[in-house]
């Protein structure tokens, strides 16, 4: 009955908005019943007051100065209808009330088992009845989705951040100004240092909504103290709470209005703070964790609106992301071919919209000539040094040392290139890289080092399955792909390298490849793989070629 209560509450209140003289005066005190609710004990209570907070105060009309939310406290006497954000100010102004409201809003982001990772329960559904939901989640459906752009990269997946809880926090300071960014400063320093996963991904709603606010008003200590807090998130040690984070500042970063063109205020100090290099002395996890930061937030930046200080942070980012190829982390280079998917196709991207702009920094995309003529020198040289390694280097340790480690960093520099390959194909931006991926794919698959096993294995389930996925659907509409291109990129007629070719028509829905290999037997490592395509009357066959 309660819940029943408050949803009739809101309703009366949204049909009184075209009387504005009645919703004015109601709008204040119905607000700030529900910005109560939101610190209540009862689940469904709290839901309710997230989805009426967000339905009630999405319209606000402008976004408050510091000046005028001061004036506002210190003299409230001279309004003569107390004002939405007075009212607001005044009960988040109570003491303890931000930190009540965050440990209440936590409780939402413990999952149980049974529960699932879901986030359509919203943490809930162990607490709730079905018509209890029902009342609950009316005006979720109606929420326009985040993000806009695909949420393709796995490496910051499967997290539990709700962005219509950061979506409050943001109205809240659009409507309230500078008393609400300071109550959640001192609210949030115990939450930031907290250990525990639910405070922690509250913190990274109330951090997100903080940042994407682009409240007017001198905010420079504010925005310092947010850039403090983001720097420490990037150097902590601790990775559990990495999915929510990454959501956070991709929120942070997201562009405005319906077409998300427009680049929120901070977003240039998000980007300062993430290109800022780490020290030499951290974890590989915090290094894997930044560069994945780097990603969700490059991704959120529309390549066709890109303004010159973000065409610069690509061209600082792309250079660091080429020197460090070869680390020595595995869960680094997957990240930094991840980033390097982003960076390169949104710098393809722009300069697709104004030519020029981005050559007299790149160089003409030197990173395409970096990526590709390096891979086939590598793939070459590792062959070699695997074909003649016991003759050459038996009666030398020290020079087999120098070049196994030589061998070593290749190989290494190799599985970063083929995890930007497979970042590629799932970026549903292949057909903006479809260069680069036809340039890499015989390198990274020509491989027939004993340790690279393993990348053999890995490009024979997770490169087929995107090939399917993504390259043949871009190929296969839009024909960009010609065969004497293809035979440019792929060494034939060589006795190592000896080709077999097989056509067939190509099945969409399954896998759109015909295997051949030569001497097959159970067990057998795989060792070069071709694929060639041909266009006949307006129809692709795709043929996938192993030797």
């Amino acid at each position: 009955y309660n819940l029943m209560a408050n949803r009739v509450l809101l309703l009366l209140i949204l049909a009184s908005r075209s009387e504005p003289d009645i919703y004015s005066q109601i709008l204040a005190e119905t607000a700030g019943h529900f910005l109560r609710n939101l610190k209540s004990q009862l689940p469904h209570s709290r839901m309710l007051a997230i989805s009426a907070l967000n339905t009630l105060l999405e319209g606000s009309p402008h976004k408050a100065s510091v000046e005028d939310s001061q004036q506002s406290l210190d003299h409230p006497e001279e309004c003569n209808i107390l004002s939405t954000g007075t009212l607001l100010n005044d009960i988040i102004q109570e003491e303890g009330f931000m930190n009540d409201t965050l440990n209440s809003l936590s409780h939402v982001h413990i999952i149980s088992d049974s529960d699932g990772s879901s986030k359509a329960s919203y943490g809930a559904s162990s607490f709730q009845s079905g018509s209890d939901k029902a009342i609950t989640y009316f005006y979720f459906d109606f929420s326009a989705s985040w993000p806009c752009t695909p949420s393709w990269i796995s490496l910051v997946g499967g997290g539990t951040f709700y962005s219509s809880f950061a979506k409050i926090f943001k109205r809240l300071i659009q409507q309230c100004g500078m008393p609400v960014m300071s109550s959640l400063q001192t609210a949030l320093e115990e939450f930031l240092s907290s250990k525990e996963r639910s405070r922690q991904c509250v913190a990274a709603e109330a951090m997100a909504g903080m940042l994407h606010s682009d409240v007017s008003g001198d905010l420079e200590s504010g925005s310092d103290w947010l850039m403090l807090q983001l720097q420490k998130v990037v150097l902590a040690p601790s990775v559990e709470s990495v999915p929510e984070w990454a959501s956070c500042i991709r929120y942070a970063v997201t562009g405005k209005e319906r077409s998300g063109t427009r680049a929120p205020v901070l977003r240039q100090k998000v980007l300062d703070c993430l290109c800022t290099a780490v020290p030499q002395s951290v974890a590989t996890s915090v290094l894997a964790k930044r560069y994945s930061f780097l990603s969700v937030a490059l991704i959120e930046i529309s390549p066709h609106k890109m303004s010159p200080a973000e065409e610069q942070y690509h061209v600082t980012i792309l250079n660091e992301l080429l020197d460090n190829m070869s680390h020595s982390s595995a869960q680094v280079r997957e990240a930094i071919g991840v980033a390097m998917c982003v960076a390169c196709s949104n710098v393809r991207l722009a300069g697709a919209r104004s030519p020029g702009v981005l050559t007299e920094q790149t160089g003409n995309e030197y990173w395409y000539k970096r990526l590709t003529d390096g891979a086939t020198e590598l793939s070459v040289s590792i062959q070699n040094n695997s074909q003649s390694k016991q003759l050459e280097l038996a009666s030398d340790s020290s020079t087999a040392n120098g070049l196994d480690n030589k061998e070593e960093a290749d190989a290494k520099r190799m599985e970063t290139i083929f995890h930007f390959m497979i970042a590629s194909l799932k970026s549903g931006r292949s057909s903006v890289l479809l260069d680069v991926i036809i340039a890499l794919f015989y390198p990274v698959l020509s491989l027939q080092v004993k340790h690279q096993i393993k990348i053999c294995h890995c490009s024979q389930s997770q490169l087929l399955n995107c090939l399917n996925g993504g390259l043949c659907r871009a190929l296969f509409l839009k024909q960009l792909l010609w065969l004497s291109f293809l035979q440019s990129m792929i060494p034939t007629g060589e006795p190592d390298q000896r080709c077999y070719h097989i056509s067939g028509p190509l099945h969409t829905g399954t896998h759109s490849f015909f295997l051949a290999q030569r001497n097959h037997k159970f067990g057998k490592q795989s060792r070069s793989y071709l694929w060639i395509t041909k266009l006949r009357s307006g129809s692709m066959l795709l043929v996938f070629l192993q030797a």
